[in-house]
């Protein structure tokens, strides 16, 4: 599906809608929002999820916007993801199942982003495949692996926010510098003793 200028909202009261994409999803100029409070946008998105500019909103009070993707993710220009509710959150989860195939992933979007936890899966795997900024939200927002994260030479984790590696979680890189050189987000940084650690090459 490729949408410009398409809008989805939901506005009831702890109304709940869901959008499932069984293919691609190239976002170019829609309106995703949920407006009722205590609401939730539930968005499965079973292809590649590109998002190059447009908004996705969690907009009513103490809502949610909850997004799965399983192909490639991409988020740049100016796409939008805010939460202008009291107390709304955002979640993206990369959850590509490991041996299912290989998810690239970067974010390099300039545009607005507030409130907005991304993260990578257990039993799931995503590789980067351009730089993958943290600045998703507020300081406590960030990048979390609970699966496999892959860092090629060329790309790294930058931005300003939390990056975490969970227990049972896998980093590979194949920096020179290593870790320290892959993972150059200034926020809080995290690495669990009981995560995997490898070097590529």
């Amino acid at each position: 599906r490729t949408t410009a200028g398409a809008s989805f909202i939901s506005n009831g009261a702890t109304s709940i809608m869901t959008l499932n994409v069984y293919g691609n999803y190239m976002m170019n100029g829609d309106t995703v929002k949920a407006g009722g409070a205590s609401g939730a946008i539930n968005m499965n998105i079973n292809g590649n999820f590109s998002m190059s500019s447009g908004t996705i909103n969690a907009n009513g009070a103490s809502s949610v916007s909850n997004i799965k993707v399983k192909g490639n993710y991409s988020a740049s220009g100016t796409a939008i993801m805010i939460n202008t509710g009291a107390g709304c959150t955002s979640v993206v989860h990369l959850c590509l199942p490991t041996g299912s195939g290989t998810m690239m992933v970067d974010n390099t979007s300039t545009g607005t982003w507030s409130g907005t936890n991304i993260f990578v899966d257990a039993g799931c795997t995503a590789q980067l495949d351009g730089n993958f900024s943290t600045t998703t939200g507020a300081a406590t927002f960030g990048l979390t692996v609970n699966g496999t994260l892959i860092c090629p030479s060329a790309y790294v984790v930058n931005g300003t926010r939390v990056f975490t590696l969970n227990s049972g979680g896998t980093l590979q890189v194949a920096h020179a510098a290593g870790i320290n050189g892959a993972i150059l987000t200034t926020g809080t940084k995290t690495f669990s003793p009981s995560a995997n650690y490898m070097f590529i090459g």
